[in-house]
């Protein structure tokens, strides 16, 4: 087994980010951002806009790619269940309205005071990440986070 190697959109309207529900484990019916695997000789960039159109309909332009972020989780035995390496990419959302496809059970707009309302995955440390996302130029170590 290898690390899975994949790209996350992450997409600002305003004061609202796009969030999915995801449809498949792991970590079916909590929310998350649209993301997926990289096809071969495709870049994170347009594999994150490819995996946004396909979970939510919405069109953007990658922007800007930030820092990996990973997540592994093992069995009772010991073995790992999956380890997943994901590139997220700022997007600028240029059309569409959300509408759950492909591995959404649901798609919309949240606004980013209300993101940790929401049961996030567990995986990517979700609500740090869109904190820092949110931020101008990533610099939000000495700005509150918008929930407190």
């Amino acid at each position: 087994m290898r690390p899975i190697v994949g790209a996350m959109a992450i997409v600002f309207r305003r004061e609202e980010i796009l969030m999915i529900r995801r449809a498949k484990d792991p970590e079916a019916g909590l929310w998350s951002l649209p993301a997926g695997k990289i096809e071969l000789g495709e870049t994170m960039q347009a594999a994150a806009v490819r995996e946004l159109a396909e979970e939510t309909a919405v069109v953007a332009v990658a922007q800007r790619v930030l820092a990996p972020v990973e997540a592994m989780e093992r069995d009772e035995a010991g073995r790992i269940k999956y380890h997943i390496v994901i590139t997220p990419v700022l997007c600028v959302w240029t059309s569409g309205e959300p509408f759950a496809g492909d591995d959404a059970a649901e798609a919309r707009w949240v606004k980013l005071a209300d993101v940790n309302q929401l049961n996030l995955v567990s995986s990517f440390n979700l609500a740090r990440l869109i904190a820092l996302a949110a931020a101008p130029e990533g610099g939000c170590a000495n700005k509150p986070l918008p929930w407190g």
